[in-house]
């Protein structure tokens, strides 16, 4: 945990505020070793993408569909389904 000023020090680069009189009071540094990620559309993608965004939404089609074929277990038309 670093003071304001410790930063700045360890940090030169770093720019001020955005308003006026909002210090940050500490500054807390973690170290990851690993990380687990559960949904990848919230990673940053290091390509110029559209501004249109669908957080939370429930739509598969604007969450990127099936990449992995679950659903095709789920649609109820496969064999072992209940309807058949």
């Amino acid at each position: 945990m670093l003071t304001n000023d410790q930063k700045r020090a360890v940090d030169p680069g770093l720019s001020p505020p955005a308003h006026p009189g909002q210090q940050p009071v500490h500054w807390i540094l973690v170290h990851v070793k690993e990380c687990f990620v559960h949904c990848r559309k919230h990673l940053p993608h290091l390509a110029r993408q559209p501004r249109a965004r669908h957080w939370g939404t429930d739509s598969a089609l604007d969450k990127g569909g099936n990449y992995f074929g679950v659903t095709a277990g789920r649609t109820g038309t496969g064999p072992g389904s209940p309807g058949r």
